[in-house]
């Protein structure tokens, strides 16, 4: 059951996912959020672990079922889009399928880690 200042927090920090798709998957992604972020909710890992929630939402609420590719290029004019495959490894191409995830893998980058690999 996801902890009431962790929904407080969400719903503060990120204020463009609806109440419907919050109470829908926040509970279930703080379920499993320690299968990839080993630490307890406290204000030095509050930040690593909303945006890792949010990614979470993201992909679970994806109506997609392919996975997601890295943007490297696009334009405007005559449409014309790139994405990048193969170039990184499966875990960084996952967190980079969303905005919230790139924060992520940016922030336990420069804290040294943190991330849980079973």
């Amino acid at each position: 059951m996801a902890d009431a200042a962790i929904i407080a927090d969400f719903a503060t920090r990120f204020p463009a996912f609806n109440a419907q798709t919050r109470d829908t998957f926040l509970p279930v992604v703080c379920e499993i959020y320690k299968n990839y972020y080993c630490f307890e909710y406290t204000d030095d890992t509050k930040e690593a672990i909303l945006q890792l929630l949010a990614h979470l939402i993201t992909v679970e609420s994806s109506t997609s079922t392919q996975p997601g590719l890295i943007k490297t290029g696009q334009s405007a004019g005559s449409v014309s889009v790139s994405f990048a495959e193969g170039q990184v490894s499966k875990l960084a191409q996952f967190y980079n399928t969303s905005k919230y995830g790139q924060q992520f893998w940016q922030i336990i980058s420069q804290s040294g880690g943190g991330a849980c690999f079973v």
